[in-house]
């Protein structure tokens, strides 16, 4: 089997591992031959074959593995015995850990949850808190301050009656202050 990437002898020591920069070898979907990948502990954590990559600062240690066309990115952290195969991307400064498998078209991005993510049943859509300072009604998401400033004009567009509309100014008002206490009590960055 043909390497994809080699070590570059550059290394980091993150609690008891060490992790090594690696260089790929051959094109591997947007990085090229020659560039710098992201940081893993040992050849079992990237696979070989396939398309998976990790690039950027991103970190993979323990007994964690990419394969596929798994893409990991940014300042990503995946460790402990996680699986991340298909076409999954983990990217922004998501953390991955313990037995977690992602796979699939599944994205995880940026401040990603530590906690479990609020999710309450409104009369038509499901309310949740998809980032730490965003909002999931249906397949609409905002920011917490335009989802406050919008509701009533959201609602109108994707036919709300009216009591509807009242009902999701106070799902958003609970969410917006969920978010609010998780923050306050160091659970969110």
């Amino acid at each position: 089997m043909l390497k994809k990437y080699e070590f570059t002898g550059e290394t980091m020591e993150i609690g008891r591992a060490t992790l090594r920069r690696i260089r790929y070898l051959q094109d591997v979907g947007p990085l090229k031959k020659g560039d710098l990948g992201g940081w893993i502990e040992k050849e079992d954590n990237l696979d070989h074959s396939g398309a998976a990559r990790i690039s950027g600062a991103a970190r993979i240690s323990g007994s964690a593995r990419i394969s596929g066309s798994a893409v990991i990115s940014g300042t990503a952290v995946i460790s402990g015995t996680a699986r991340i195969f298909g076409t999954a991307r983990i990217y922004g400064s998501a953390v991955i850990y313990g037995d977690a498998w992602i796979y699939g078209d599944a994205v995880i991005f940026g401040d990603a949850w530590e906690i479990s993510p609020l999710q309450m049943q409104g009369s038509r859509h499901q309310v949740t808190t998809c980032s730490h300072s965003e909002i999931a009604i249906g397949c609409e998401v905002h920011t917490v301050e335009h989802w406050q400033e919008h509701y009533e004009q959201i609602g109108t567009a994707n036919g709300y009656t009216h009591d509807q509309i009242k009902e999701y100014q106070w799902l958003i008002k609970g969410a917006a202050e969920w978010l609010k206490y998780q923050k306050n009590i160091g659970n969110l960055k």
